[in-house]
């Protein structure tokens, strides 16, 4: 009897070793997991939580001599942002500039993603990869001298005009220069966005594509009924997430491409490029502190709204 329970006790220890193994093995990928995690997060505290002090300044008649121990004065910089007569056009002209590039950059990036899922040929599909991908990789100085080189007073589209007996100054024109930012911003940016509409195609069933071909389905159907259907989620979440930047614009873009520009301001001049001149103007901090934190509190207001007015009809399409 004692012989059977002493072999039961060693047939069974050796079964508890894997598993002490196997809890190492786990503590020691979370823990790499962890030193991965140091880098995003200390990025994280440095660039996103700690200027957050910085928003005292906007209740504050801020000084530099002394800095955030300056004189509290609560919502007096807020009561000049809203007396300020341009903010306004400021605010038209950020949510029209908004609108423009959502609607026409999340139309072009499904077009290229449904262009690039059509084609079979490895070859075909990474040259026009990179053709797409391309100019989203070229800095914004680079970006503005094309522009100027095709609308400046010498530049092609300028050239093609004068050769056709119409002579016209771009850079004075200020109604045409939304349509000109929004071509240029899709160029730049739809060959990057089309990469996530592209990657749902991909995880779709392909066997739904192979069925429609046997029923004779064209290209154009099985992307009418099969891929848009597909895309749909993925369309909404991300209209969902552009609403909280609906009034905030590419600084980098307006800045090098418009410039010092004030023939352009009243149809192109935004929050951060009125804020920027500002700085360099003049020394009231707290009023420009306090006319980004109302940009910041309005666009997670327009963020949450939307979120909500999209949870109400699909849960799946919805952030949270």
């Amino acid at each position: 009897m004692n012989k059977g329970i002493e072999s039961s006790v060693a047939i069974s220890e050796p079964a508890a070793k894997p598993r002490k193994k196997k809890n190492m093995l786990r503590r020691g990928t979370d823990t790499q997991k962890l030193v991965m995690c140091i880098l995003p997060l200390a990025k994280l505290l440095v660039f996103a939580y700690l200027p957050l002090i910085g928003l005292v300044v906007a209740f504050q008649n801020y000084r530099p001599q002394t800095m955030f121990f300056s004189e509290f004065v609560g919502f007096e910089n807020f009561k000049v942002v809203f007396g300020n007569p341009e903010l306004f056009n400021l605010f038209r002209n950020a949510i029209v500039l908004n609108v423009l590039f959502v609607s026409f950059g999340t139309a072009m990036g499904v077009i290229l993603a449904l262009a690039m899922f059509e084609l079979t040929r490895k070859l075909s599909l990474r040259l026009t990869q990179s053709f797409f991908y391309m100019p989203y990789f070229l800095s914004w100085p680079i970006v503005a001298m094309i522009c100027f080189s095709l609308f400046g007073v010498n530049g092609v589209v300028t050239q093609v005009f004068k050769y056709f007996g119409k002579s016209y100054d771009f850079y004075t024109m200020p109604d045409i220069w939304p349509w000109i930012l929004t071509m240029v911003y899709v160029w730049k940016a739809a060959g990057v966005s089309c990469i996530s509409y592209y990657a749902v195609l991909l995880n779709n069933d392909q066997e739904i594509y192979e069925a429609a071909d046997i029923d004779g389905a064209s290209m154009l159907r099985k992307m009418q009924f099969i891929s848009l259907p597909t895309l749909k989620i993925m369309i909404v979440v991300g209209l969902v997430m552009s609403c909280g930047n609906i009034i905030r614009m590419d600084f980098s873009m307006n800045y090098f491409i418009i410039g010092g520009n004030s023939l352009l301001y009243p149809r192109v001049d935004v929050l951060e490029s009125y804020m920027y001149r500002a700085l360099l103007s003049i020394s009231k901090y707290g009023n420009i502190i306090a006319m980004g934190l109302l940009q910041g509190v309005i666009g997670l207001i327009l963020s949450l709204g939307a979120n909500y007015a999209v949870n109400r009809y699909s849960r799946e399409a919805s952030i949270f």
